[in-house]
């Protein structure tokens, strides 16, 4: 389940790779202008969709199908409540990393924009195969486990970045903790989501909703306060912000229980009499 919800965000991780990739020629050519060019992929894809429709309709009655088992299934509402405070600490350490890592690979390494772009696209690169590496994880270790050492990671890699900053490391090597950082945050990405279904059976279209779209928007939220403090301190004080907040996304994934389904009360008595 954590594997195909892995290929599921991949998609995500490689529009945002690609992102750059594109925006920095269309700006250079044409100004910001040329943004309007990006609303070319919007549309094609907005278009299969549309074409796709009545196939992805099928899979509501399929889903109907399963209901009756799933209602046998408690739904978890305090650890799902934890679950959303580590998405969302998560996530502001995510978007405060995709914001500001060009800037400072421009402002604090002296790269040139094209430079910065390139680690911002090497990050989120490395974060899409991440995805599917962290999916098969989870599919074969406990699913906390994995995001615990996830967001370790991300703590750990925040500071490195941080420290290089104030010590003029070299860029190629800045470049490979960026990649690392990026590799290291996206392990989680679908395990999170695979996780919140877990503790929401019942309510599976809640918990995608949640730790898909909320959690994403507190994260991007954060980003101008991010902002405040490296026009204060520097930009290498948003990066030891950026694991601070990491570490506090850990410590509330130790609390995570186990996402193994409990059944509801009226299941556990029938397995009681029986």
């Amino acid at each position: 389940r954590a594997t195909g919800m892995g290929w599921f965000t991949l998609g995500g991780y490689g529009g945002f790779a690609l992102g750059p990739l594109l925006v920095t020629p269309l700006l250079l050519a044409f100004g910001l202008h040329g943004t309007v060019f990006l609303a070319i992929p919007v549309i094609l894809v907005a278009t299969a969709i549309a074409f796709e429709l009545p196939r992805l309709r099928t899979f509501r009655r399929f889903d109907q199908r399963q209901q009756p088992h799933a209602a046998c299934l408690h739904d978890r509402w305090r650890p799902f409540g934890i679950l959303t405070m580590v998405v969302s600490l998560r996530s502001t350490a995510f978007f405060g990393a995709v914001t500001f890592l060009p800037l400072f690979f421009i402002n604090v390494l002296h790269a040139s924009p094209a430079q910065g772009n390139g680690a911002l696209t090497a990050m989120l690169l490395c974060g899409a195969i991440g995805t599917l590496v962290g999916g098969r994880m989870a599919d074969h270790y406990e699913r906390r486990g994995v995001v615990a050492f996830s967001i370790a990671t991300v703590c750990a890699f925040a500071a490195i970045l941080a420290v290089a900053g104030a010590t003029h490391v070299d860029r190629l090597l800045v470049l490979v903790i960026a990649a690392l950082f990026g590799f290291g945050i996206s392990l989680s990405a679908s395990v999170l989501v695979v996780l919140g279904q877990e503790y929401l059976p019942n309510r599976i279209g809640v918990a995608s909703g949640v730790t898909l779209g909320l959690a994403v928007s507190v994260g991007g939220i954060a980003a101008p306060l991010f902002g405040l403090l490296g026009d204060r301190y520097g930009l290498s004080a948003v990066f030891y912000a950026i694991a601070i907040i990491a570490a506090l996304s850990f410590i509330g994934a130790l609390f995570l229980p186990s996402s193994r389904p409990q059944p509801s009360t009226l299941e556990a008595e029938e397995l009681s009499v029986a």
